[in-house]
């Protein structure tokens, strides 16, 4: 899995990732949304069989980068809860 960064500023954060990853920006997407200080998230695939994936968010305070980060880390500590039957 290859991830690079087509765009970085203090407010924007677009990756795009070679791999079909569209399930966790999915859940990521779910997280972000719910955050205040995002302004849009969004999750995009040119085409169902092409196994690239593009991920962008704008926030309107703080630092994208930050945000994305701890909106990972807030998925990673939920699914830690997870009790499995």
């Amino acid at each position: 899995m290859d991830i690079k960064t087509l765009d970085s500023e203090k407010n924007e954060l677009k990756l795009k990732v070679s791999s079909n990853e569209e399930s966790l920006f999915m859940l990521l997407k779910g997280f972000l949304e719910e955050n205040k200080d995002v302004d849009i998230v969004g999750v995009s695939k040119d085409h169902y069989l092409i196994d690239e994936t593009e991920f962008y968010l704008r926030v309107n305070k703080g630092d994208a980068k930050d945000v994305f980060k701890k909106a990972l880390a807030d998925v990673k500590k939920q699914l830690e809860g997870l009790k499995v039957k």
